[in-house]
């Protein structure tokens, strides 16, 4: 009879044991995936200040600092890339960051500020749909559009400024363009 209770208790501690461990496990992956998620959100807004760096040289007609501002803007895609390995992170991600890494490549290897710019509009296009995707930012992002830029055929940027200064032309018409949308804040 004894064997039997010890046995019986033996089995209920067990069984509490899983059950609290399977709580446990559970609790310690929420804040895990929370965690990744603020990371990610995080690396994302040292991105964006990036890219908004690049659009400055590009509006300041510099080549150079162009140049060194789409590698720092690529370092932070790789830190944002480390990022997505933590899970709790918004779906297509992986899609959207070889999108702004190619962009990115295209602009620092670019041979003179027009293929910088050329460039610009493909990392813009990524960056904007990735700032959508993103949902409410940390600061006011605008959609700005330049209807005469590649021969008319147009082009967007983000900036965090409603005053248009744009980086397809820089100082020919630096004011040249418009907000088409503005991204929602936190």
């Amino acid at each position: 009879m004894k064997q039997l209770f010890f046995i019986l208790m033996a089995a209920l501690v067990l069984w509490s044991s899983c059950a609290n461990n399977e709580s446990g496990e559970t609790a310690q992956q929420t804040p895990r995936a929370e965690s990744g998620a603020v990371k990610f959100r995080q690396q994302y807004q040292k991105a964006l200040s990036a890219y908004l760096a690049l659009k400055d040289a590009l509006v300041s007609s510099d080549q150079g600092e162009a140049g060194q501002a789409a590698t720092t803007l690529k370092n932070a895609l790789a830190q944002l890339e480390n990022a997505l390995s933590e899970g709790g992170l918004p779906e297509g991600w992986n899609g959207r960051l070889s999108q702004l890494q190619s962009g990115c490549e295209k602009v620092a290897a670019a041979a003179d500020l027009e293929g910088q710019r050329s460039a610009f509009l493909e990392l813009s296009n990524a960056m904007i749909e990735s700032a959508k995707a993103m949902g409410p930012l940390d600061k006011a992002m605008y959609v700005q559009h330049c209807p005469m830029a590649f021969d008319n055929s147009g082009g967007d940027w983000l900036s965090d400024s409603q005053e248009v200064f744009n980086p397809y032309f820089g100082d020919k018409m630096l004011h040249c363009g418009t907000v088409k949308e503005a991204l929602a804040r936190k």
